[in-house]
């Protein structure tokens, strides 16, 4: 019975870091269909309102309005 336990407890242990690999990757995914669409409003679901280029390019407002700029400029 403890060896049960002991594997359930450790299965579950694999399930966060595996759904996390998995959700970065669909947003690495989604960023670049976002640039190769030129869909800027596409950024707007992927970048919190914290988000930082770094380095960003010159005269680029900071988060997600600055990475819109720079896509419609590019």
């Amino acid at each position: 019975m403890k060896f049960i336990a002991i594997f359930f407890l450790l299965a579950l242990s694999f399930v966060p870091a595996h759904a996390a690999e998995k959700t970065s990757e669909a947003i690495a995914v989604r960023w670049y269909e976002a640039f190769d669409r030129h869909q800027p409003e596409m950024l707007d679901h992927l970048l919190a309102d914290e988000w930082q280029d770094i380095p960003s390019p010159p005269n680029t407002p900071p988060g997600p309005l600055g990475a819109r700029q720079t896509m419609v400029g590019l």
